[in-house]
């Protein structure tokens, strides 16, 4: 009997000492309900905000003077003599306007997304043209069509990510929720949360950009554009 009633003992303190972790998680999942609820009843705005820019056009450098931006964008550009370049001057921007923390209780905070805006394209594009060369001629237009399909791939790909953002940020918002926290500055705030999701799908759509853009700069590929003046 002794043996059966320390038994019994052991058994009821053990579930006593669970009780508060019991109560806690039954307090946050309360909370968070009904931070949720909030949330719903202010559904987030998500803008987004693309710009192509204004392309121009520069012929007032040398080739030289070209391969020496083109080493600041390609560190380890193979290219001895470049006659063109393209600089989209690509921006990419997150701005996420909350609720600031909402007192709820048991020491809990809601923060809940009002808008989500994403900033993105390029600021005016330019287009450098080495200054040797003569306008109309077959070298000229050559390389006027290359930097131009330069631009012409950077486009497609912001119309794709913009499209995947239209169809992706809402859900990331759903599907993320609101900030329930036991501190009104928690040290990751919802910019920081959503930056890291959104940042994925940029670096995907625009790590592809890039190595696409290298295949039209190959040694290949400009020995096969070289020979359309020959």
């Amino acid at each position: 009997m002794k043996k059966i009633g320390l038994t019994y003992l052991f058994l009821i303190t053990a579930a006593a000492s669970l009780l508060p972790d019991c109560s806690l998680a039954a307090s946050r999942y309360y909370w968070e309900k009904k931070c949720r609820q909030l949330m719903a009843e202010r559904p987030a705005e998500v803008v987004i905000a693309y710009n192509f820019g204004e392309l121009s056009y520069d012929m007032s450098l040398s080739s030289a003077q070209i391969k020496e931006k083109d080493i600041e964008k390609k560190p380890r550009s193979p290219y001895s003599n470049i006659m063109g370049l393209t600089l989209t001057n690509q921006y990419h921007n997150y701005a996420v306007t909350d609720s600031g923390p909402i007192e709820m209780g048991d020491g809990y905070y809601c923060t809940i997304p009002l808008e989500v805006k994403i900033m993105t394209g390029y600021l005016d594009p330019i287009i450098y043209l080495a200054n040797s060369m003569e306008k109309g001629t077959c070298v000229f237009r050559r390389t006027v069509r290359h930097e131009q399909q330069h631009l012409d791939l950077a486009n497609i790909y912001l119309r794709r990510y913009v499209k995947e953002l239209e169809k992706r940020v809402p859900l990331m918002i759903k599907e993320t929720g609101p900030l329930l926290s036991l501190s009104p500055n928690p040290e990751k705030g919802l910019l920081q949360i959503y930056q890291e999701k959104l940042d994925v799908i940029f670096d995907f759509y625009f790590n592809e950009w890039r190595e696409n853009t290298r295949k039209m700069d190959s040694n290949e590929n400009y020995e096969r554009e070289s020979r359309l003046c020959r």
